[in-house]
């Protein structure tokens, strides 16, 4: 009653479905394979920079920007608030927690530069310059940034005037 019936697929519809998958791929590979361009439409339309690793324009991002790895600088590096090194709640312009080396020198330039030795279990001890006098001056305690008379006198003061 019924018979098997052999059908053949036309070789004009098997050349024409490998044209149409191969003409697919093609187009799919070739988009993966471009690198990204930005839209070409002004905000809110959708123009964005590209990518932070292909674009020269200026970016702002709001939240952190985590890098692992090594992090390398070109040009400045521009902060507004507060660095540190070695610390999370930065108290300064550089706050750095643990040692710190240079080859180079140190540029202190103020109206009355002073600097603090800062010794957490003895007495301080500062060096300053105001008025053409250099002081080392006694630290007024352990760990202090205050400083005080000994004797009424200065520990120690040069007039840089007359040397």
């Amino acid at each position: 009653m019924f018979q098997k019936m052999n059908k053949q697929i036309s070789p004009k519809i098997v050349s024409l479905t490998f044209s149409v998958l191969v003409v697919c791929f093609a187009m799919a590979f070739y988009a993966y394979a471009l690198d990204w361009t930005g839209p070409t439409q002004d905000p809110p339309g959708g123009n964005v920079s590209a990518p932070i690793n292909a674009a020269s324009s200026t970016q702002y991002k709001s939240g952190a920007l985590g890098v692992e790895g090594v992090l390398r600088g070109y040009s400045n590096l521009i902060v507004d608030g507060n660095v540190g090194i070695g610390t999370a709640g930065p108290g300064a312009k550089l706050d750095v927690r643990g040692s710190l080396y240079s080859s180079g020198n140190y540029d202190i330039n103020n109206t009355g530069p002073m600097v603090y030795f800062r010794d957490t279990d003895h007495r301080s001890a500062m060096v300053h310059v105001n008025s053409n006098i250099f002081y080392i001056l006694r630290g007024s305690g352990v760990n202090s940034a205050g400083w005080e008379a000994y004797g009424g006198y200065w520990p120690l003061t040069i007039n840089l005037e007359n040397n």
